[in-house]
């Protein structure tokens, strides 16, 4: 195979810059290249795109934009640089040379014998003119076969068609698909019977968004050949994404049944399986393909291969799926599919998102998804900077999202599977859509994903408390946390900051006073005149519950001054009495389960019997719908407590993350962000030192 042109000398000259406020051509062409020789290639990409726009289809422009691609590398686009480049300028020997070997790297064998032909015809002295002749002696030995499986006449007319064909192929990797669309069919008025470019059109057609007329010219190329593999699998694949779901799995039979020759079938009847989401069928036709021999090669089978280690991933072979991905990258690192999943699957359980077959825009039209994006940017609803209020920001992103449903409504059909197994772009899409707009179908889809095992525990943990709060899921839930199945008490609260407790003018001041006083000597606990200010605020809250003896406040303040003067004993006795009396009064439950926890034996081991009292202090609470913010904090501050007595420093660190998003600035948050990051830091270097 071919390798590609790794640069090539600027050409032509450069024009003198008029008018106002543009950039020079010439200094700003300077600093893309020195940012493509140092490999900084998105400085370079800045740059460049920013050029392209000023001095559109400038020849100078150009080549540092094919350098950029062939650094990256990206050969399709290459290769697209060069042909622009040759349409400037025909006599570009070394572009021409590039193009050739690009078209050559990728696949399109009759385009780059065309164009290796027109090279030693224009520039029969050149240096590597022998090279080429090797090419063309390699190509012209494969061609008759060439056209015989496109099913074209081997003269002049046959050459032609071909290579139209794989510039077809070219626009498509490309996504020109407009061009794609508009040449296939130019193609088809000559020759109806190609059924290979009755393909390709569908997919243009796909990748344009025009789903029915994607279907309807899958139909004519079945009306021609009823085993066509390629047509049956792109079929299944434009009903699934559409959500004609049983038409889809309808045909695939169909497909697995064809025997009909066609380049690469094991691949698509793999790729038609995997966005049915059929991993047992994915699965069994690739040790099929395997076993028959058929599979060999590199580059060309990457997806094939990539396509069966998901399917391995999916069905609990993880390791099996690793070494795949792990040979894929070696020998095409560039195949970003095989890496990202690879990169995933290295992340603690908690954290990936499992195995995923195709890239965002394999699903659906990119020019629907950046319609969308340039929408979403238009409407300024996302900019940090807005003033708007949140509420109103919300409704108003929701009717954004509801409006685009309303276009597409195929797209309720794709949240689902993207939530299920899609890559991390495609399910945060269908995450951050149907958690805001929240219709009846999209809580239920929330409801599933939260309950499956695919995704990382913090989305689907968010997916579960948007489901119970919509009300069809209990907050009692068995999740998938942290690699295994565990029972837990979802989150799904209201907050609030009303008023909890009103006392009479006289009261409130001795309130006031008592917090104040602590507050004070907690601040200096060693200060001399502390136990006397302990019985100031002592006396003073007796006074006031004289006059409202009930009141659960100055009860559990009189509570924690007891405890100041270590009367233990005194302090746990009116803390029970407060939680018999008032069960809802958070503090006194908080007060005294942390007690318990921080009065550790000599060993320093916690009992089981004191995790249990504890826990019967605390559960309750996770059952709440509703808390005041001040006393979830206090809750939460326990609560770390407790799950740090059982060993679950992950459910600990989670609960921190939640805990966040409902009062970020409280204190008490940010020693326990700190302590815990500090105690997994400890931990990753005892295990560095292991």
């Amino acid at each position: 195979m071919a390798s590609r042109s790794k640069s090539k000398k600027k050409t032509g000259t450069t024009p003198k810059v008029s008018g106002f406020g543009k950039k020079s051509l010439k200094g700003e062409l300077q600093r893309a290249i020195g940012f493509l020789k140092r490999g900084k290639l998105e400085k370079a990409h800045s740059v460049l795109t920013e050029l392209d726009q000023l001095y559109p289809d400038n020849p100078d422009v150009l080549v540092e934009w094919a350098n950029y691609y062939a650094a990256i590398p990206n050969l399709n686009q290459y290769q697209g640089l060069c042909e622009r480049l040759l349409k400037l300028d025909t006599h570009q020997p070394t572009v021409m040379l590039g193009l050739a070997k690009s078209y050559l790297a990728v696949g399109s064998p009759i385009l780059a014998l065309k164009t290796f032909r027109g090279f030693v015809q224009q520039f029969p002295h050149h240096a590597e003119v022998d090279e080429v002749k090797q090419f063309l002696k390699d190509l012209e030995g494969e061609l008759e076969t060439l056209l015989s499986e496109l099913k074209v006449s081997n003269d002049q007319d046959g050459f032609e068609l071909a290579s139209q064909h794989e510039l077809v192929q070219c626009y498509l990797n490309r996504s020109e698909f407009q061009s794609a669309r508009e040449l296939g069919l130019t193609i088809l008025e000559q020759q109806p019977e190609l059924l290979p470019v009755h393909n390709n059109v569908s997919l243009a057609y796909f990748f344009e968004g025009d789903f029915q007329s994607a279907v309807e010219q899958c139909f004519t190329a079945l009306d021609q050949d009823a085993t066509n593999i390629h047509a049956l699998s792109n079929i299944i694949r434009y009903l699934y994404c559409v959500g004609e779901v049983e038409e889809a799995k309808e045909r695939v039979p169909e497909l697995l049944a064809s025997n009909a020759k066609a380049y690469d079938p094991w691949t698509k009847k793999l790729e038609a399986l995997s966005y049915v989401g059929d991993y047992e069928g994915v699965l069994n036709t690739y040790e099929q393909a395997l076993a028959t021999g058929d599979i060999e090669g590199d580059r060309a089978n990457d997806f094939f291969l990539h396509l069966g280690a998901v399917a391995m991933a999916r069905l609990g072979r993880l390791s099996d799926a690793r070494k795949v991905w792990q040979g894929l990258v070696r020998r095409s690192p560039n195949f970003s599919l095989a890496q990202e999943n690879l990169q995933d699957s290295n992340q603690p359980a908690g954290q990936r998102h499992g195995a995923w077959a195709f890239d965002f825009n394999q699903w659906i039209s990119p020019f629907i998804i950046n319609g969308f994006k340039t929408e979403l940017a238009d409407s300024r609803l996302l900019d940090s900077d807005s003033k708007q209020p949140e509420e109103e920001r919300n409704e108003a992103l929701r009717q954004l999202f509801a409006d685009f449903i309303d276009r597409y409504p195929y797209l309720n059909h794709l949240f689902q599977v993207w939530l299920e197994h899609g890559s991390p772009e495609a399910r945060h899409f269908a995450w951050m859509i149907t958690s805001l707009v929240k219709a009846p179908e999209h809580l239920n889809m929330l409801k599933s994903f939260a309950l499956s095992q695919w995704g990382p525990d913090d989305t689907r943990y968010q997916a579960a408390i948007k489901a119970v709060q919509g009300g069809v899921m209990e907050k009692k839930a068995r999740l998938w946390l942290r690699g295994e199945w565990q029972d837990i008490v979802l989150m799904a609260y209201e907050f609030h900051d009303e008023m909890q407790y009103s006392h009479e003018p006289a009261v409130q001041k001795v309130l006031e006073f008592a917090i104040l006083q602590m507050r004070e000597v907690a601040a200096n606990r060693d200060r001399p005149d502390a136990p006397d200010i302990y019985a100031e605020v002592e006396e003073a809250l007796k006074e006031g519950l004289k006059l409202e003896p009930d009141a659960p406040d100055l009860r559990n303040n009189l509570a924690v001054v007891y405890n100041l003067q270590e009367r233990t004993e005194e302090a746990l006795a009116l803390w029970d009495e407060i939680i018999e009396d008032s069960p809802n009064y958070v503090f006194a439950r908080t007060s005294r389960a942390k007690l318990y926890l921080t009065d550790k034996p000599a060993e320093g081991s916690i009992s089981e019997e004191v995790i249990e009292k504890v826990k019967a202090l605390l559960m309750p609470m996770l059952e709440w719908d509703r808390f005041h913010f001040d006393d979830f904090s206090e809750f939460s501050d326990a609560y770390i407590w407790l799950l740090l007595a059982q060993d679950q420093d992950e459910g600990a660190r989670g609960w921190v993350k939640m805990w966040e998003q409902v009062d970020p600035d409280n204190p008490k948050l940010f020693r326990w962000k700190r302590s815990l990051k500090d105690a997994e830091t400890r931990v990753e270097r005892a295990k560095n030192m292991a």
